[in-house]
């Protein structure tokens, strides 16, 4: 587990001198399902990298 205190996050979303080494650590899909199964709640996404997941909804964009 890898856990980024606020000063990590704030200079990973404002593209700041240290953000890429960040980038690897912070991953939005995962934070995003990490977040809807700590609460027991179903993902539905139009991004199809966890479509095939347990607990995710998948529809395709138009």
């Amino acid at each position: 587990m890898i856990l980024i205190d606020s000063s990590g996050w704030l200079e990973h979303f404002t593209d700041g001198p240290t953000a890429e080494a960040y980038g690897p650590c912070i991953e939005a899909d995962a934070i995003v399902l990490a977040t809807a199964r700590h609460y027991d709640a179903e993902l539905v996404t139009g991004d199809a990298d966890p479509k095939d997941l347990p607990g995710v909804t998948y529809i395709p964009k138009a």
